[in-house]
């Protein structure tokens, strides 16, 4: 599948996905990151789910009228840094933090995706695959060395 590009950092959304992404590494990296920040929680969906998610709703029947969260994952900081330290991505420079706290995380899921997951037979693409595709498109678009600038 072609994805869309957008080739300038000025298209992202603030407070979207990507720019908070990129805003945290660049801050961590940059020791302007506090150390509560580490275990602050994040929800994202790949584009791709969410793209998928929108057409399966529109072609399912009992989806009609329904309210449906697609939600493909909850992460803190912590777990992007070890996630994206584990599988390096060349000129994608992520800070270390404090190496497996994010696993202590006492989860308390407010948001649900349940409802479309059954619903809708979402399968959501694996974390690691959706920060990995990020980091290398922030690479290959150059926005890592724009984000600081925004």
């Amino acid at each position: 599948m072609q994805r869309s590009v957008i080739s300038s950092i000025d298209h992202f959304r603030p407070h979207s996905s990507n720019d908070r992404l990129l805003s945290v590494v660049h801050r961590g990296n940059t020791g302007k990151l506090e150390e509560k920040d580490y275990l602050e929680t994040t929800r994202f969906v790949d584009l791709l789910d969410a793209s998928e998610g929108h057409i399966r709703a529109l072609t399912n029947p009992e989806a009609n009228g329904q309210r449906l969260i697609i939600n493909g994952g909850s992460v803190v900081w912590q777990d992007v840094f070890d996630i994206l330290n584990a599988n390096p991505v060349p000129g994608f420079d992520v800070p270390q933090g404090k190496v497996g706290i994010g696993k202590t995380f006492p989860w308390d899921q407010t948001v649900s995706a349940e409802k479309a997951t059954k619903l809708l037979g979402m399968k959501y693409r694996p974390t690691e695959d959706t920060l990995r595709d990020l980091a290398t498109q922030a690479v290959e678009l150059d926005w890592v060395n724009k984000v600081s600038a925004k």
